[in-house]
């Protein structure tokens, strides 16, 4: 493309050469003269391949006529963006002269022919209409294919903007794929975004809030950010629930956490949700947890899209919801990561007893907000070796405020010791309840 500078120089000389009515050619950029019906030169045009026909002169300026009426600009190179009036080369302001195919030729209510723009486009005020690539100068210009209107009210035609997209002061509209400059996006451009949709866990159901977790195989399902707690277990039993119907819990008479030690720690301090109402819930049994997730519309963490976990399948993160939650996919040991730390969560070194949910920031789980799946409490799941007994021995994950990196059942997620194989979750009977085991319950959308 010629610069600003070599547009002039080209203009110059072509001023020495257009009363002997000749061509000529600057680095491949034709100067031509073609006399029509008008008078004094009406229609000299300046264009270039990729260069601008320079100005949109008045009559008399270098390379325009001097406006005679009727005037007819002859073909020529490809027209560039249209200069200002007055400058060097352009067209002189009669009000019929027309351009030509190709050079913009000068005349008022003239037009740019396909393939370029006439030098200075419209004369004085007068409306030009720019051709494929092209530019009228002045007025109110349309552009074809690919060019816009360099004054008044540009259209950009399909395929992109032309020079300058929007005419100046006017408004511009772009085509397909191209935008006039301040005009409006057409076919091609961004839309706007569209609406959201509605979350994917419910946000009305009692107990912690419900996270969305994916599986390695693209399913999801939702888990309890933190353990189920004691104000929420105290709503439980304030709705006078009854008793859980479910195979092994038919001599479960009531869901209140057990407050007789038995060799299990439970005492009567270990429920007081007036004063722990942020603490989870312990001393209560599977069938108390199977219970409580059932009230409120969830159910015990169990296998993913339904149903209880096959025992063997207890380290298996396409099965156990409560594994794939822990264990990021089944890619790492502990939920924060794969090495063990003995302060990240509740485990030995803490607070030997429980902590508030969230109260350790650095437990927090393969979701953004979901903590302790390691260390505070150990966590009930719906993993039985039977179906129809008190005695069935059913999963407890995670680990508790006792548990460290070095001895079964540990902190990890699969319940292994490090440096071992995981060959079993730890157990424990359907109806144990004790001072260190609580719960969490999943949702299938």
């Amino acid at each position: 493309m010629l610069s600003q500078t070599s547009r002039r120089g080209a203009v110059a000389l072509a001023t020495l050469f257009a009363s002997a009515g000749c061509a000529v050619s600057f680095d491949g950029y034709t100067l031509d003269e073609r006399a029509a019906a008008g008078s004094a030169g009406a229609g000299t045009g300046v264009a270039g391949r990729g260069g601008a026909a320079t100005g949109g002169g008045s009559a008399g300026a270098t390379l325009a006529g001097k406006g005679g009426a009727a005037g007819t600009a002859g073909t020529g190179g490809l027209g560039g963006t249209s200069g200002n009036a007055g400058a060097s080369g352009g067209s002189g302001g009669s009000p019929a002269g027309s351009a030509g195919a190709t050079m913009g030729g000068g005349a008022g209510a003239g037009g740019a022919g396909a393939g370029g723009a006439g030098a200075g486009g419209a004369g004085a005020g007068g409306a030009g209409t720019a051709g494929a690539g092209g530019a009228g100068a002045g007025g109110a210009g349309t552009a074809g294919a690919g060019g816009a209107g360099a004054g008044g009210a540009g259209t950009a035609g399909a395929g992109g903007a032309g020079a300058g997209g929007a005419g100046a002061g006017g408004a511009g509209t772009a085509g397909a794929g191209g935008a006039g400059a301040g005009g409006d996006a057409g076919a091609g451009g961004a839309g706007a975004g569209g609406a959201a949709g509605g979350p994917l866990c419910p946000t009305n159901l009692a107990g912690p809030e419900l996270l969305a977790v994916e599986t390695s195989s693209g399913k999801t399902y939702c888990i309890d950010a933190t353990e189920v707690l004691q104000i929420h277990y105290k709503a439980f039993l304030d709705s006078n629930e009854g008793t859980n119907t479910r195979a092994g819990c038919g001599s479960n008479a009531t869901f209140a956490p057990s407050n007789v030690d038995g060799g299990s720690g439970c005492d009567p301090t270990d429920f007081t949700p007036t004063t722990k109402a942020k603490y989870p819930v312990r001393c209560v049994d599977w069938c108390d947890a199977d219970a409580y997730c059932r009230w409120t519309g969830k159910r015990l963490c169990g296998a993913v899209g339904g149903g209880d976990v096959p025992v063997a399948s207890f380290a298996d993160a396409s099965v156990s919801q409560w594994f794939n939650a822990c264990s990021a996919k089944g890619a790492q040991r502990y939920p924060y990561s794969d090495t063990f730390s003995d302060i990240a969560c509740n485990t030995l070194l803490g607070m030997s007893n429980t902590a508030s949910a969230g109260f350790y920031s650095t437990c927090e789980g393969s979701v953004p907000g979901l903590f302790d799946m390691s260390g505070n409490v150990g966590e009930w799941e719906d993993s039985c070796t039977g179906t129809g007994a008190p005695f069935d021995k059913c999963s407890v994950r995670g680990g508790d405020f006792n548990s460290t990196n070095t001895q079964a059942p540990s902190a990890a997620c699969d319940s292994a010791k490090d440096g071992a194989s995981a060959t079993a979750s730890y157990k424990e009977r359907r109806d144990y309840a004790a001072q260190a085991i609580g719960f969490r319950c999943c949702f299938d959308p």
